[in-house]
């Protein structure tokens, strides 16, 4: 894939983006801007998924304890403190926090094409239980078990405020933090004036080109699908744009070394040997274990003299 594509700086054939390195001294503003679109991403998510998915579960139950239920009964099985702690002990050939994001980003990807055609979804489910000679289940069925999933892989996410303080150096993150901050406001804002008021009416995309009829989407399906465009989006970013360097000091462990409890690999850092002046350097002693003196030597004689 990195072949077709070309990397970040080229990507399909097409000049990009250089690459963020972690541990750099300093950054690009337009990295500390590509990074924030991380957060604009996850932050539209919380909307997208919580709000809008609130109100995709009353279409199926009234019931506010079932409705708290769904949305809340899968995080009672909190992956996230794992998820971080695996992010401080691993190392890949992908990275130490990008393997756990890549994972998130997909499962926001799948997850909110999946809320967006649920009936569709829904139809496939039930066609191949049917061959396999199982009965059909509900589309709540099928909503519940897909929040499940999205959830419990989102909660690979944990790792991305570790990668955010990893890559952009101390003297920048001020700055950092305000820019992020506004792209995290332009999506709430983006969510509550243009997509929410559409959220229960048809929109036509193409309509106002001249094309009445030819694409027609609820404001619930424009809702999911931006968000998992934007997820989409960046996770090239994420692959192809974000390059992690490994820590010495790290315990750097792989996955199977993690869960059979070995003792993880480490870099050794070799300290750099400096050059000592002659001037400097220390005079070796006459008491030192293999050290010759002779006997006219200053040292020898007054010791000759003190035994006598």
């Amino acid at each position: 894939m990195p072949g077709f594509f070309g990397g970040c700086e080229t990507m399909l054939g097409i000049p990009f983006h250089r690459k963020i390195r972690t541990g750099q001294k300093s950054l690009s503003w337009s990295s500390v801007f590509v990074l924030s679109l991380l957060w604009f991403v996850w932050g539209f998510r919380l909307f997208a998924g919580g709000q809008a998915l609130t109100f995709t579960i009353y279409q199926y139950s009234k019931d506010p304890r079932v409705i708290s239920l769904i949305m809340t009964g899968a995080g009672l099985l909190m992956l996230g403190p794992v998820i971080s702690y695996l992010g401080d002990q691993v190392w890949t050939r992908f990275g130490r926090r990008k393997p756990f994001l890549v994972v998130a980003w997909l499962g926001g990807f799948l997850g909110m094409f999946s809320f967006a055609f649920l009936p569709q979804l829904a139809g496939s489910v039930n066609r191949v239980l049917g061959l396999a000679g199982i009965p059909p289940v509900t589309e709540l069925a099928v909503l519940i078990f897909t929040i499940v999933c999205y959830q419990k892989m989102f909660d690979c996410c944990a790792p991305l405020e570790p990668l955010f303080m990893e890559s952009v150096p101390p003297q920048q993150r001020g700055r950092f933090f305000a820019m992020r901050g506004i792209l995290f406001t332009l999506a709430v804002t983006f969510f509550y004036q243009v997509l929410w008021p559409v959220y229960d009416r048809p929109v036509d995309l193409f309509g106002y080109l001249g094309y009445p009829g030819a694409l027609v989407l609820k404001g619930e399906q424009l809702i999911y699908i931006f968000s998992g465009a934007m997820f989409f989006i960046t996770g090239f970013v994420l692959l192809f744009c974000i390059e992690e360097v490994e820590v010495p000091s790290a315990p750097n462990k792989g996955i199977l070394e993690i869960l059979l409890g070995l003792r993880g690999r480490k870099s050794k850092a070799v300290a750099p040997v400096t050059a000592v002046p002659p001037s400097r350097r220390p005079r070796p002693s006459v008491f030192a274990r293999g050290s010759v003196a002779s006997p006219s030597s200053p040292s020898v004689s007054a010791f000759s003299r003190m035994s006598s």
